[in-house]
Formats: structure tokens, C-alpha cells, sequence
């Protein structure tokens, strides 16, 4: 244990995560590209993936959200044993897909750091 009493963090579960959450992430843009967009996946926290999909036409937020949990809900079908929309999965070994970050008053940290530099 480390001075204020936590676990040490185990290097190569982290790295395994990481790993799988890679190729999650680029089985995600594969399906992107079939309706034609590119998407460029973010390191997102110690722990997470996003997707950052550059749009040029400012399409309205409703359809937008409707259409990516669409996306959502046909990577779980295509890969029921990789993906998840069910919240708290992760301890199942799947991943978790969600837009909470496309919504009003959310942002994208990583991408915001990414431009900064």
C-alpha cells in the first residue's frame, strides 16, 4: 500500500484494459466509416475511449444523440461479448458504450488538451 493506505495499481491489468479498449475503439471507427465518417479515438481519463467525430454541417443535437445510440445499440449486436450499453458492465470484461458527453454542458477535455499543445 501507498502512504495514503490505496492498492497499488497493477501495470499489466492497465495494459490489458488499454489494449482492449483500442481494439473496441477501432472496431467502433470501422462502423463509422461505413456511413461514410472518419472518427478519431482520444484517450479519455485512466480509463476510457472517446471517439471524437468531426461533423462540418452542425447537425442538431436531438438527431444526432438518437442516431449514435443507434450506432451504440448495433455494436452490441454485431459484438455482444466485446460491448455493453448497459451501465456498470465493465467488471463483465465488456465495454461500456455510452453518449453521455453529447449532451448540453459537456465537453470533451481530451479533445480541448489535444488542440492546447
Amino acid at each position: 500500500m501507498d502512504r495514503a493506505g490505496r492498492q497499488p495499481r497493477d501495470a499489466s491489468k492497465d495494459a490489458e484494459t488499454l489494449a482492449a479498449l483500442s481494439d473496441g475503439a477501432l472496431l467502433l471507427r470501422d462502423q463509422l466509416h461505413e456511413f461514410g465518417l472518419q472518427a478519431i479515438p482520444l484517450l479519455s481519463g485512466t480509463n476510457g475511449i472517446a471517439l471524437w467525430i468531426p461533423l462540418s454541417d452542425g447537425p442538431q443535437y436531438v438527431p444526432l444523440r438518437g442516431w449514435l445510440h443507434t450506432v451504440c445499440n448495433e455494436a452490441v449486436r454485431r459484438y455482444p461479448q466485446r460491448f455493453s450499453t448497459a451501465p456498470n458492465t465493465h467488471a463483465s470484461g465488456r465495454i461500456h458504450l455510452h453518449v453521455s458527453s453529447n449532451a448540453p454542458g459537456r465537453y470533451s477535455a481530451a479533445l480541448q488538451s489535444a488542440w492546447r499543445r
